[in-house]
Formats: structure tokens, sequence, C-alpha cells
């Protein structure tokens, strides 16, 4: 065996050891990950209640029309068209966005509106 032979078998062996133990590694990341997963995502986060399934499933048979929207209604929500009621149905969110004052004229420092 040749001195380059003999080079490149201990880079070889040196390799295939470096491989092994980060092969090594990958398997203990992937076990944290899954770990990991199932305590964010696992049945503990979301319990379904059998009552819920059977609401669910006796929806979905077949023959079962979706829900009809009243005329009128733009099947957006409640902020947008008027309530049975006759209220617009805005949220105090909504309302006080549509009392504020208007912005200040431009040049003049936000909040003073002119006055100094």
């Amino acid at each position: 065996m040749t001195p380059r032979e003999a080079e490149l078998s201990a880079a070889l062996a040196a390799s295939q050891q470096q491989n092994v133990a980060l092969n090594q590694e990958i398997e203990i990341l992937k076990q944290k990950i899954d770990a990991l997963v199932r305590r964010i995502f696992g049945a503990k986060s979301e319990k379904m209640n059998p009552a819920q399934l059977e609401l669910f499933m006796a929806g979905t048979g077949p023959g079962v029309a979706p829900p009809r929207r009243s005329p009128g209604t733009s099947g957006r929500g409640s902020c947008h068209g008027r309530s049975p009621d006759g209220s617009s149905g805005r949220s105090s969110r909504h309302r006080r966005a549509e009392k504020r004052p208007p912005p200040a004229p431009a040049g003049t420092p936000a909040g003073h509106g002119g006055d100094y």
C-alpha cells in the first residue's frame, strides 16, 4: 500500500465515523422534534367532545342544503349591512373610529391641528 492509499484509507475511515455520529445526532433530533410536536399539537391541546362530532355528522348527510341567507345580507358578518332589529350592528370599536377628528392639515405637527 502506497503512502497515498494509506492517507486516503485513513480519511475514509474518519469520514465514516463522522457519518455514523451525525446520523445518530439526526435520529436524536428527530425524536426531540416529534416529542415537541406531540406536546404542542397532541391530544391534550384539542379535546373533542363526542357530542360535537355527532352534531357535525348530523349536518353533513346527503340532501342537506347549506344554510340560506336572508335577502339583503352580504354574508360578510354583522358589521356590514343591518341587523334584523334595524341597527347597524357595528361594534363600539367601529363607532369610535367614526367619531375621530379629521387628520391634521399638511405642514402642521400632528395633534395640534394648526392651533399654536
